[in-house]
Order: structure tokens, then C-alpha cells, then sequence
């Protein structure tokens, strides 16, 4: 790694995905939410593999979903992933 730099996901929204999620997620908190879902996609995808991006593309399953099952299941949270 040369310097600060840092690595960054960008994604191409909609209007209305961004006027929805600036009015839901503060500017400051936006880095902290993104990070977690990353986090818990890539989870969700060393678990499940390419079974994983085809439920979640196709919309029959949802990062709430897997929670849910989590916690009727009794799992205990992951490990959380470090920030670098």
C-alpha cells in the first residue's frame, strides 16, 4: 500500500435511491453503514457462496432475512471484521 491510499466501492444510484438515502443516513454515518453491509455481505457470501449473490440479485432474500434466521437460530454474532 503506497501512502494513505484506500480502496473505494463506487456504485452508480438511481435519483431516488440517493435522495432516500441522504434523507435516512447522515453524511457522517453513511462510511460506518456501507462498511457493515459490506462486511456482512462478504460474510454471507464465503457461507453461501455464488448460492448467496443469486438469492440476494433475484430479491428472495434479504440481509434482514438472514438476521432474523440468526437470532430464531440462537447464532451468535460473527466476529467483527477490522477496519483498516
Amino acid at each position: 500500500m503506497i501512502g494513505d491510499y484506500r480502496p473505494r466501492l463506487s456504485i452508480e444510484l438511481t435519483e431516488e435511491q440517493h435522495k432516500k438515502i441522504s434523507a435516512l443516513i447522515g453524511w457522517g454515518q453513511q462510511r460506518a453503514v456501507f462498511s457493515v453491509l459490506v462486511d456482512e455481505l462478504i460474510n454471507l457470501i464465503e457461507e453461501h457462496g455464488q448460492l448467496a449473490i443469486g438469492a440476494l440479485l433475484s430479491k428472495k432474500v434479504s440481509f434482514l432475512d438472514t438476521l432474523r434466521s440468526k437470532e430464531a437460530k440462537g447464532a451468535t454474532p460473527r466476529p467483527k471484521v477490522k477496519h483498516k
